[in-house]
């Protein structure tokens, strides 16, 4: 049996790319002009890579910023403690950047949303009335008006993932840039 189950996946990425919610998500990525990803573990690893990809491609147009150092990491959780690593991160850099709140969305990738750094972070967004745009295996719930949800019902780590990398790709390319081809 293969690992990986091609027929549900691109059923759950048509449905997610014809989706009101992606529509959504669109045209919060479409205008800002600063993209802050973050995510847990391989999340992070995707995170970090669409933060590059995106000021790369865009050329500078938009910045993609990712709490990709692991040193930035475990400053912020010896500091403010491994819950709040996510919430001191978007704090510190929405601060530090010259930017308008309606300039900068946030990203947050999870499979399941349930870790309590994920939810202040979320609850940090709602409170700061920052765009947001979250790819999840399992749903959030949130019906926050500057929020969308991009819901995968996958149900393993590597399809939630995988989904989830292809999306930011998805988003890079409803704002007008083309991701390179491979050189011959």
């Amino acid at each position: 049996m293969a690992l990986f189950n091609f027929n549900k996946f691109e059923k759950a990425y048509k449905n997610i790319l014809n989706s009101a919610e992606w529509s959504k998500a669109c045209k919060l990525y479409k205008t800002s002009k600063i993209i802050l990803f973050y995510g847990h573990g391989g999340n992070l690893g995707i995170a970090d890579h669409a933060a590059i990809d995106l000021t790369r491609i865009s050329k500078n147009e938009k910045i993609g910023i990712s709490l990709g150092s692991s040193i930035q990491t475990t400053s912020l959780a010896n500091d403010y403690g491994y819950n709040k690593v996510f919430t001191a991160w978007l704090d510190f850099t929405i601060k530090s950047i010259n930017y308008k709140k309606e300039d900068i969305c946030c990203i947050g990738i999870t499979s399941t949303g349930k870790s309590e750094n994920f939810k202040n972070a979320l609850h940090y967004i709602e409170e700061n009335n920052l765009k947001s745009i979250y790819f999840t295996a399992k749903s959030l719930q949130n019906n926050n008006l500057h929020h969308a949800e991009l819901f995968t019902d996958l149900e393993t780590y590597h399809e939630a993932e995988t989904m989830a990398l292809g999306l930011t790709y998805e988003l890079i390319d409803s704002a007008g840039y083309k991701c390179p081809t491979i050189k011959k």
